[in-house]
């Protein structure tokens, strides 16, 4: 299953994900596949890479999830582009 370690991210990319924090890789909305393709698509948020950032988002598979973290990542991008 392919997860954030594989596309080399950094500490602090690692922290903007969240999964610096203490008990963070025991969740499991964090290991489930989907939880894998949110961190990814977070860390193409980080990266400013929106092409890749929605690729990993249209891979999450419960559409709940998904609008949540589309939400979270345009709604975040919008308001960082007003500063």
């Amino acid at each position: 299953m392919e997860t954030i370690y594989d596309h080399n991210p950094t500490p602090e990319e690692i922290h903007y994900v969240g999964l610096d924090l203490p008990g963070a890789i025991k969740c499991a909305h964090l290991t489930s596949p989907d939880g894998h393709c949110a961190n990814i698509a977070s860390l193409y948020h980080f990266r400013k890479n929106k092409q890749k950032m929605d690729e990993y988002i249209n891979k999450i598979q419960d559409a709940e999830f998904q609008w949540g973290v589309k939400y979270s990542h345009y709604h975040y991008s919008e308001e960082s582009e007003r500063v």
